[in-house]
């Protein structure tokens, strides 16, 4: 099921009023002024990047956090 993990993090995020998200699709280009990127899935949970080509991104813990948070979802 495609971005069935991403919405329920969404959902998540939204009803414990952690961050502000929206979706939209996005440029390449906009991944370099980015203050995190982060992979979410099925079998990641959710996994901070490191580096995207030549640009390196400093670990602010949303990731870690967001992961927490699915995997407390899940139990």
């Amino acid at each position: 099921l495609e971005g069935t993990t991403m919405k329920r993090l969404l959902d998540l995020v939204e009803q414990k009023k952690i961050y502000k998200t929206k979706m939209a699709h996005i440029k390449k280009e906009d991944l370099y002024s980015a203050e995190e990127i982060m992979l979410v899935g099925t079998t990641l949970d959710v996994i901070g990047v490191s580096q995207f080509e030549e640009h390196k991104f400093e670990f602010k813990n949303r990731a870690q956090k967001l992961r927490e948070i699915l995997i407390e979802d899940q139990i």
